[in-house]
């Protein structure tokens, strides 16, 4: 039997945030039994209220730091409408000083900024004017992601969760792999899913006639397989991510694909890339629900490309 590779993602968050820390924690157990089942993995959320014991020798954060940091693979850090109380060490809170440990050790932290209205008595004190600082420097130091509700960062962690740990596993993995089948590796069978392009129909757009690229995405396995989103691969390994159906207006989201199933998936190369050129459009790419990738034929991709910046 493969071995299970247990991966400690600590939970960061200020008080405000109680129901999403307990919606993770439900998050995180349905993905152990079905994804991570198939990745052979285990995600441990570690977090302060499970994970801490009572200490007086160093102040508060000092023994936080000392349990729950080591040894964790990722992080989780929400916030809404509080940034927390400033440490002893010069942090602006418990948060803002795990992340920036965290991040110092090269550990990977998905963050994550509630939209919702923020209460009123939050509004008049320094919480929020001081987590909006926090938020500027998280920002300019990489991409962050917001949702609206709790439901939503559900559905969202559920992805980057996936996304994460298959990043973290494939490193691991490589790194401990030697010349025979490492123990460890993925068992779950590679679903038979195709891609494949065709030049579409041409629609109008504000008086101006634009032929669309096609995209057809089939399953020929036998199971069921949930796709993640469709995505342009760039030459230089970028993605473009088109955000909605070009033809249907319909989001690029998670779809469910059952055995002999196939969608369409229509993308104006007028309105993806801003600034990307065609010639730089290598192929089709779609992700599944836990990382894995289906490429369309390379040169089929590019002559229709062609063909259609031809026409316009």
């Amino acid at each position: 039997m493969a071995r299970i590779d247990e991966l400690r993602c600590l939970l960061i968050s200020p008080s405000d945030v109680s129901a999403e820390r307990k919606a993770l924690r439900d998050v995180v157990t349905t993905w152990n039994a079905q994804i991570g089942r198939a990745l052979n993995a285990r995600v441990e959320l570690v977090g302060w209220e499970t994970h801490s014991v009572p200490d007086l020798a160093n102040p508060p954060q000092d023994t936080l730091n000392e349990q729950l940091l080591p040894d964790c693979d990722l992080a989780i850090a929400l916030f809404w409408s509080r940034i927390g109380t400033p440490t002893a060490a010069g942090f602006q809170s418990g948060s803002d000083e795990e992340i920036r440990r965290l991040l110092k050790s090269g550990t990977r932290i998905l963050v994550y900024f509630c939209r919702r209205p923020i209460p009123q008595e939050n509004l008049g004190s320094d919480q929020f004017e001081r987590l909006q600082l926090l938020r500027s420097e998280l920002e300019a130091l990489g991409l962050v992601g917001y949702y609206e509700d709790v439901a939503e960062l559900r559905e969202k962690i559920q992805l980057n969760l996936t996304n994460a740990t298959s990043g973290i596993l494939t490193a691991q993995r490589t790194a401990n792999a030697s010349t025979g089948p490492a123990e460890g590796v993925m068992t779950a069978s590679r679903p038979d899913v195709r891609v494949s392009s065709a030049v579409g129909f041409t629609l109008s757009y504000e008086g101006v006639d634009r032929t669309l690229l096609s995209l057809s995405v089939e399953n020929h396995s036998p199971v069921p397989v949930f796709i993640a989103s469709v995505l342009v691969e760039m030459d230089d390994g970028r993605n473009l991510y088109p955000q909605f159906d070009a033809a249907t207006h319909e989001p690029n989201s998670k779809r469910r694909l059952e055995p002999g199933q196939s969608f369409s998936f229509y993308i104006d190369l007028a309105r993806i890339g801003g600034a990307a050129e065609p010639s730089q459009l290598r192929r089709a790419l779609v992700k599944d629900e836990i990382g894995r990738s289906y490429v369309s034929d390379e040169e089929t991709f590019r002559s229709h490309v062609s063909a259609i910046v031809g026409n316009s």
